[in-house]
């Protein structure tokens, strides 16, 4: 997937959902991914107790989008989130970011704090 097939479009969200063990089955997360309602990519790994759930989430978010675009060689950005009882991973191509602060930022019309809805990582 290119950035000119994500024209119009919203860009991918993974949705990573804690489930608990069964009589069957021990805790683990599941990521989904879905396009114009249906399915099209899901991952469950197994709970592991070595380290914390938001990392395994991420790491659930990733394995999915791996299993969606396994030949995918653009640098991706994974940005968290939380809904309800799901962590939700916005998956955004990094260049789109770097745009933002490669540049001259903050300018002279720009004091102080970055506006809240900017990513970035820009040091002073």
């Amino acid at each position: 997937m290119q950035q000119k097939d994500m024209a119009g479009l919203a860009f991918p969200v993974i949705k990573v959902r804690y489930n608990g063990p069964t009589n069957t089955r021990g805790g683990g997360f599941t990521g989904t991914l879905r396009r114009d309602g249906e399915t099209i990519a899901r991952v469950r790994k197994p709970y592991d107790h070595s380290t914390n759930g938001p990392r395994q989430a991420m790491d659930v978010a990733k394995a999915t989008w791996a299993k969606y675009l396994p030949e995918d060689d653009e640098k991706r950005v994974f940005i968290p989130g939380e809904a309800g009882n799901e962590y939700v991973y916005v998956v955004v191509p990094a260049d789109l970011l770097t745009e933002q602060v490669t540049g001259d930022w903050p300018t002279k019309e720009h004091s102080g704090e970055l506006p809240s809805h900017t990513v970035t990582r820009y040091e002073r």
